[in-house]
């Protein structure tokens, strides 16, 4: 009897994730669970085209306070409705986007940026931002 239990179990609970990977909206829901991120090459002509705010983030690989924002602050579903909504985003590998960087005269990470719907740099915070800090910067834009 014991045998064939955890097979049956094994089946429903299969049959029962399935279901819900095919419901209606569930690809959208999992869409807003996570900040779209874009390139900086596609991401300015994307703010500029949508007349949104641009929030670009400069980051490294090597960088804790980074990784701490990556974890906690991206992750809180008010950040991501707010930045999703209202803005492009995009992320800045310092290592791999020099350019970029020295453009936006980054000197400590993370750095994140908030370019106006015109293109015009409005400003920059500099350090590491809880989700709480982000959101009141966020709001406060017009």
């Amino acid at each position: 009897m014991k045998t064939t239990s955890f097979p049956l179990f094994f089946r429903c609970l299969m049959l029962a994730a399935f279901c819900w990977i095919l419901t209606p909206g569930t690809h959208q829901a999992l869409a807003q669970e996570t900040i779209r991120w874009q390139p900086y090459d596609t991401g300015i002509p994307s703010a500029k085209a949508d007349k949104k705010k641009l929030m670009l983030h400069f980051y490294a690989d090597w960088c804790g306070y980074c990784k701490k924002m990556e974890a906690e602050t991206f992750r809180n579903k008010e950040v991501i409705q707010a930045l999703n909504d209202r803005f492009v985003t995009v992320r800045v590998d310092t290592e791999r986007q020099k350019r970029i960087a020295a453009q936006f005269q980054v000197r400590g990470l993370p750095d994140t940026w908030f370019v106006g719907e015109d293109g015009v740099p409005i400003g920059n915070r500099a350090g590491f931002m809880s989700a709480d800090q982000l959101l009141k910067i966020l709001r406060s834009l017009p």
